[in-house]
């Protein structure tokens, strides 16, 4: 079985580290989030956005998944043999960041073993382009227990040095935003960990962070950083499955935004 390479483990990606970004000078890749296997029809929405990305016109690098791939269910052997098949038909290294669907209060030590087992640690590098990709798992930011073993401020904090002048595109599951719905500004982050994850965003080369969690698209900054939220390829609350194609060139990060709705 191809291993999935998420949050970048594994011989199977090193071989395709430093991809060029081709004689156009852009980086092109592709993001997914919340995909919530499991629940409604979530597997063939993905299996469609699987076809979709096969298909695209640019060269893509990469997909990057960010987060709540599975919902609450990672442990039954069906959702991580559904959701290691969908993935791994995609042509390009696809890296999974987990989310607070995937890892939770309640996942045990051999839950999140099984997962970094299927996709690797929970924080990890690669390069594309010239450009230094960074997955980290967020959500042990506010676990106690094995979910929240992970260190990801000492992990972000020696990726953003070892980066050097890279430029650094950062990927997590949750914004630490506040979270806007009903019509009403809910809390985002602790304040103690938002104030010291965006210390090390400001203070790092990172060019851009790229989240999901909310199902919604927005756009926050960061001081001179922008935070792009990816709307969801799960049907929740009757919307359209989404997927992104993002395009760096000349230090800059601009999008494109699938609805799957038969491609049109």
């Amino acid at each position: 079985m191809k291993r999935i390479a998420a949050c970048v483990a594994g011989v199977w990606l090193a071989a395709v580290m430093g991809v060029s970004a081709g004689e156009t000078g852009a980086l092109y890749f592709v993001q997914i989030s919340d995909t919530h296997l499991g629940v409604m029809d979530h597997e063939k929405v993905l299996g469609s956005m699987v076809e979709a990305i096969n298909k695209l016109p640019f060269p893509i690098a990469c997909v990057v998944v960010t987060g709540d791939l599975a919902m609450d269910n990672f442990d039954k052997p069906e959702i991580r043999a559904a959701a290691t098949s969908l993935l791994g038909r995609i042509h390009v290294p696809v890296h999974v960041v987990a989310g607070n669907h995937d890892i939770n209060e309640k996942s045990t030590k051999a839950s999140i073993a099984a997962w970094t087992r299927q996709f690797g640690p929970l924080g990890a590098t690669a390069d594309y382009g010239g450009v230094r990709f960074v997955f980290v798992y967020t959500e042990g930011l506010f676990k106690s227990g094995p979910a929240g073993a992970f260190d990801p401020f000492g992990y972000l904090a020696g990726a953003l040095r070892e980066a050097g002048r890279k430029p650094v595109l950062l990927f997590q599951h949750s914004p630490w935003f506040e979270d806007y719905y009903g019509n009403v500004l809910h809390p985002g982050w602790p304040e103690g960990s938002r104030r010291r994850w965006t210390e090390l965003v400001r203070s790092g080369p990172v060019k851009a962070v790229l989240a999901g969690h909310c199902h919604r698209d927005e756009l926050h900054w960061e001081g001179d950083v922008p935070v792009y939220v990816c709307e969801a390829a799960a049907r929740f609350w009757s919307r359209l499955p989404v997927f992104r194609i993002y395009c760096w060139q000349n230090g800059r990060l601009s999008y494109r935004t699938w609805y799957m709705n038969d491609g049109k």
